[in-house]
């Protein structure tokens, strides 16, 4: 199995700018880190943290998502 390509430690402006298809799943959370001043701040990890997901879920679901844009 390959490598997971989202970690927890990157940055949401990271995540989006190189899989700008994953907006989808933060929407679908009710998540605003979409165009958020902090995006270029706040981590993977710290966006599940703040609102309340569980972030292996979160994770998961985002690799996921990621590995079929890499197709």
């Amino acid at each position: 199995m390959n490598e997971p390509t989202i970690d927890a430690e990157n940055t949401v402006e990271q995540t989006l700018d190189r899989f700008p298809s994953l907006a989808v799943v933060f929407v679908q959370h009710g998540m605003a880190c979409v165009g958020c001043s902090m995006a270029p701040f706040d981590t993977l990890g710290d966006a599940a943290r703040a609102y309340r997901q569980d972030a292996g879920a979160f994770l998961t679901e985002l690799d996921a998502a990621a590995r079929v844009e890499e197709r």
